[in-house]
């Protein structure tokens, strides 16, 4: 029971990258969005992007050049950190046309 509960607070926090070279990054946990923030830092510590979760509980930014990490904060305390290179980025491909 006592492994049940530590698993329920644990977040499910990902990053790809997109066919127009964005990175998208999502939350499918049950989470308040209001509580949740991410942040993108480069070398050194400054901050590339930052922002909230959309109503999609996603984040997007686009693709920096050089080595990266993306923060998942909750209520301004980091929860989660993905390095770039444990992000997917395919080629430069073709997207598929938007709906409008």
């Amino acid at each position: 029971m006592l492994l049940l509960a530590a698993n329920a607070n644990a977040i499910d926090f990902s990053c790809g990258g997109t066919c127009d070279q964005t990175i998208l990054c999502e939350v499918l946990s049950d989470v308040k969005a209001e509580e949740m923030s991410v942040s993108v830092k480069g070398g050194s510590e400054n901050e590339i992007a930052s922002g909230k979760l959309n109503d999609y509980f996603e984040f997007e930014f686009p693709k920096p050049q050089t080595g990266y990490q993306v923060q998942l904060l909750k209520n301004g305390q980091i929860v989660e950190t993905i390095v770039s290179a444990d992000i997917d980025v395919p080629c430069k491909c073709k997207c598929p046309p938007k709906d409008d």
